[in-house]
């Protein structure tokens, strides 16, 4: 974020440093021991880019993230602390980012609340050439084949008409939605039975219309998930999503987090949450997948966390309205 030149940006970490972190914290050496890990961290930092970067040094941080576009927080917090800090953030239109590397695992939450989308691939409006329009209930508009490498619109993406020869009342109508598409074609949902013959040419072009979403805040989000990977199945998804409830859980109990040696804890700790979440009532618990999350949990693993932040990143651009943030 600072190579890419944020305007402004503040970090938070009053930690020593010791050992343990020397192999995961990219700015750190071994001279580094005992110091505040902002403050040495910030020494590097500034030398990336010619950009306003600070420390926070008061350690009641919640008055000062009203100042802020975005909030991201990058290690695990208590429930009670995480869901008020989101509230915050909601209340006063901040975007909120929580991205924890723990051990094999990566997770990342993103709350921009109401946050409108104005260009969800970032890429110029496509244009296309029409070769037919097939009239019916539902028009259907057939594109040049020799375009059919390049095509992109999608079903709910919108286009307009134009330079069309016959068929004019589909030309002078406002912008179409596409209710389905193939590699070379779409339709749009507008009766087109009556309207004149169409005899050639014309143009398709994109429009980029604005899309309004709405993120849920992490509370609900817990208690009502979504897909996390597209290459899991639902049962995995499920069980990738309960060990995260339950990471959190025992740092709740416990003040730090789990290890090989105390997966029973853990397991106990799901078996007592694991009825109050619908979502959860039939999910078959893959113990190995499960355990391996939980049991590397502690342990921070340099190329997670390079992996992460790079998402992280990537997800604090979308909050200038290019690309569909994370849900």
């Amino acid at each position: 974020m600072i190579l890419s030149g944020a305007e402004k940006i503040t970090i938070f970490d009053k930690k020593k440093i010791n050992k343990e972190v020397l192999q995961c914290k990219f700015f750190i050496t071994e001279k580094d021991i005992g110091f505040q890990r902002d403050e040495i961290c910030l020494k590097k930092l500034k030398e990336l880019n010619n950009i306003e970067c600070d420390a926070l040094n008061d350690n009641n941080y919640i008055n000062y993230i009203y100042k802020y576009n975005i909030v991201i927080v990058s290690e695990i917090l208590e429930p009670e602390n995480l869901e008020e800090l989101n509230d915050i953030c909601q209340q006063n239109n901040i975007g909120f980012i929580y991205g924890l590397a723990l051990g094999l695992s990566f997770y990342c939450f993103v709350d921009y609340g109401e946050h409108v989308i104005i260009n969800k691939n970032n890429k110029e409006p496509e244009g296309y050439s029409i070769k037919n329009i097939i009239k019916g209930k539902k028009s259907k508009i057939i594109l040049d084949d020799s375009q059919k490498e390049n095509f992109k619109l999608n079903m709910n993406d919108y286009i307009i008409l134009k330079e069309i020869k016959g068929i004019l009342q589909l030309s002078r109508n406002p912008k179409k939605k596409i209710i389905s598409s193939d590699n070379n074609s779409f339709e749009i949902e507008e009766d087109s039975s009556l309207y004149d013959d169409y005899i050639e040419g014309g143009m398709a072009e994109e429009i980029k219309e604005p899309e309004l979403v709405h993120n849920k805040p992490i509370k609900q989000m817990i208690n009502d998930p979504t897909k996390c990977e597209e290459n899991l199945d639902e049962e995995q998804n499920i069980n990738m999503h309960m060990a995260f409830i339950v990471l959190h859980e025992y740092y709740n109990l416990k003040k730090n987090l789990p290890d090989i040696e105390d997966l029973n804890n853990s397991l106990n700790i799901y078996k007592n949450i694991n009825r109050k979440f619908e979502f959860s009532k039939n999910l078959e618990l893959y113990e190995d997948y499960f355990n391996n999350i939980l049991k590397f949990a502690k342990y921070e693993i340099p190329p997670v966390c390079g992996y992460g932040g790079g998402i992280l990143s990537q997800e604090i651009f979308k909050y200038t309205g290019v690309y569909k943030p994370s849900q």
